[in-house]
């Protein structure tokens, strides 16, 4: 299984062996280059890079045989990282309209230069994150990988959208796909997200931490069951993904 991985790597970006190798020995890698010469950047001193890539193309964790994107589909993408999910799903489907957030300073300024460099007119980037209130919030640093920055309580310049604001910027009656990874702050959002918001959307797809806020799996859970499946495949010890699929009883 290790070997396709690497393989898949080596094949899917023109810089695929140094991402083989970085992913080989849990290495920081600060790009992938696509084939045809486009650069996706990250963070050069923090990890994360081949196993995002892994995890969201040669998995499929967030769209696999779950979700298969349709010219029309609006996505939104909650904590879209340096784009390694909005900007490739934008730009492999031009019909679809994606709109992604990301609250980490480096990290959006990154995702702002991926869309750029790749061309996507379609994906539109907000400098914010996803909360269970609009306002304003701080994020914590967290070292090592590009991926588990979190926001937190306190003061902050870093500005926050409830999941009704969220689908005011989406401008569209109906979301496609709302990918949610933000480290444990989908417990708030869920807890206080109306039901009527929530059945606006066709299909969720959401990292849970059950380690970060325990109790989250069954409180999303409770929450989208009057509208959706649900199914929870745990990846790890208290994180994992959860789906949710808008049912035939759901609105139309």
């Amino acid at each position: 299984r290790g070997w396709r991985r690497f393989a898949y790597l080596a094949r899917a970006y023109r810089n695929g062996l140094a991402l083989a190798r970085a992913y080989r020995r849990r290495r920081p890698a600060g790009r992938a280059v696509l084939w045809d010469g486009t650069v996706l950047a990250h963070p050069p001193d923090r990890a994360g890079l081949p196993e995002t890539l892994l995890e969201i193309w040669y998995d499929g964790v967030y769209t696999g045989t779950f979700y298969r994107p349709r010219p029309g589909d609006v996505i939104l993408d909650a904590g879209a990282n340096v784009g390694l999910f909005a900007v490739l799903v934008a730009r492999r489907h031009p019909g679809v309209r994606v709109v992604a957030f990301e609250p980490f300073d480096e990290n959006y300024r990154l995702l702002a230069a991926n869309a750029a460099a790749a061309g996507v007119p379609n994906l539109a980037v907000h400098h914010a994150a996803l909360g269970g209130e609009s306002g304003t919030g701080a994020m914590a640093d967290v070292p090592g990988r590009s991926l588990d920055h979190r926001l937190v309580a306190g003061a902050g310049g870093v500005p926050v959208h409830s999941f009704a604001a969220a689908l005011a910027l989406a401008a569209a009656p109906r979301v496609a796909l709302f990918k949610i990874d933000i480290e444990g702050s989908e417990y708030d959002v869920f807890a206080r997200a109306a039901a009527a918001d929530l059945a606006r959307v066709d299909r969720f797809a959401v990292e849970y931490h059950e380690n970060l806020r325990p109790g989250v799996v069954e409180l999303v859970r409770g929450r989208l069951a009057p509208t959706h499946a649900v199914e929870v495949v745990p990846h790890g010890p208290g994180y994992g993904m959860l789906y949710a699929t808008l049912t035939p009883a759901g609105p139309p």
